[in-house]
C-alpha cells in the first residue's frame, strides 16, 4: 500500500517545510485533541437537550404553582390570623391571671388585718396597694402596720396617714407588691 503525502507539498508551497516524520509524530496528539473536542461538543448537544427538557418539563409544575398561589396566600394568611388570635388568647389568660392574682393578694392583705381594723377601700397600684380605712384605736393600726410589715420579706408596709376622730381613727397604709 502506497501512502500519499498530501500536506508536505501544499506546506512547500506556502514556504513552510515540514519533514514526513514530524507530521507523524504529530498525528496521534492531534488526533486525541479532535476526538477530545468532538466528544465535548457531542456532550455539549446532550446537556443542551437535557436542559431543554428539563424547562419543557418545567413549564406544567410552573402553571401548578402559579394556580396554587392563591392557595397559598390564603393558607399563609390564615397562619399569621391563628398566630395572632393565640397571642390575643395569651394576653386574654394572662390578664384573668393577673386579675385572680391582685384578687388573692388583696385578700391575704386583708386576712393580716387585726379584728378591731376594718377596710374602707383598696386601690391596686402597680408597685403598692393603698388600704384605706378605720380602726378602734392608733394600737389597731400599729399593730395592723406591723403585722403587713411583717408579712412581706424584703418588702415594706407604712403609715400614709391617720387622724383620730371621736369614736375611731381613719388611716391610710400603702403596702409593697411583691414581684
Amino acid at each position: 500500500m502506497t501512502r500519499f503525502n498530501y500536506l508536505a507539498p501544499r506546506l512547500e508551497r506556502c514556504g513552510l517545510a515540514v519533514a514526513p516524520d514530524a507530521v507523524r509524530a504529530v498525528r496521534a496528539p492531534a488526533l486525541a485533541v479532535l476526538c477530545a473536542a468532538a466528544f465535548a461538543v457531542v456532550l455539549h448537544a446532550i446537556e443542551l437537550e437535557r436542559l431543554d427538557a428539563a424547562r419543557r418539563a418545567g413549564g406544567p409544575v410552573r402553571r401548578a404553582l402559579v394556580a396554587l398561589q392563591p392557595s397559598l396566600d390564603a393558607t399563609r394568611a390564615l397562619e399569621r390570623d391563628v398566630a395572632r388570635l393565640r397571642a390575643r388568647a395569651a394576653a386574654r389568660a394572662a390578664l384573668r391571671r393577673s386579675g385572680d392574682d391582685a384578687a388573692n393578694e388583696i385578700a391575704r392583705t386583708a386576712n393580716l388585718l387585726p379584728d378591731d381594723a376594718w377596710l374602707a377601700s383598696v386601690r391596686v397600684e402597680p408597685a403598692q396597694l393603698a388600704l384605706d380605712g378605720r380602726a378602734r384605736s392608733v394600737d389597731a393600726v400599729a399593730q395592723a402596720l406591723g403585722t403587713l410589715t411583717a408579712s412581706r420579706p424584703g418588702g415594706s408596709a407604712r403609715l400614709v396617714s391617720a387622724r383620730s376622730e371621736a369614736d375611731a381613727v381613719t388611716y391610710a397604709i400603702a403596702v409593697e407588691r411583691a414581684p
